[in-house]
């Protein structure tokens, strides 16, 4: 008899800014989706995909062992002149004996931009089992907003001042 666990994440955010005035200037991006698996009887297999190019980003992975350990992620992302938006998942199951295996996955999204002018924005966003996002800048501190095991949305309207500005969320 085998016996699994599985432990699913999904995360989602977008941020649109209203840049009728403000120039918008992309200073980093890094998206990443990796995947683990592995027991007390084989190697452990470890893949992932990652990018630092702006556009769109859509990769998908998985992982596992002979004994049925499996890990899984994927992210389509796009990250365009006004506005960048992100949708997410990992999963992991372990394998039996239940804890003597362990599959995992995560789903990366970062990007770091400056904008020139005060400019208004909108974040909006969910997390359904474990992730983590942040959102920092001159005018905005949102770090390390952990959620987990349960469903989280979250959203944020306002202004932001000129500056450079970094939001991460992870799942």
């Amino acid at each position: 008899m085998h016996s699994r666990i599985l432990l699913p994440v999904v995360a989602a955010g977008a941020v649109a800014l209203a840049t009728a005035n403000a120039e918008v200037t992309y200073d980093s991006a890094f998206r990443s989706v990796t995947v683990w698996a592995g027991s007390p009887a084989e190697p452990d297999v470890m893949d992932t995909i990652s990018s630092a190019a702006f556009g769109l980003f859509d990769e998908s992975l998985s992982a596992s062992t002979s004994e049925g350990v499996t890990g899984t992620a994927a992210q389509t992302s796009y990250i365009l002149p006004r506005s960048f938006s992100g949708s997410g998942h990992a999963t992991g199951e372990t394998g039996a004996p239940v804890g003597s295996g362990y599959g995992d996955g995560d789903s990366y999204f970062e990007v770091s931009f400056t904008i020139d002018i005060e400019t208004p924005f909108m974040l909006a966003g969910d997390i359904d089992g474990f992730g983590v996002y942040s959102f920092t800048g001159p005018s905005i501190n949102i770090e390390d907003m952990s959620f987990g095991p349960k469903s989280a949305t979250f959203g944020e309207i306002g202004t932001l001042d000129a500056g450079a500005y970094t939001f991460i969320i992870s799942a």
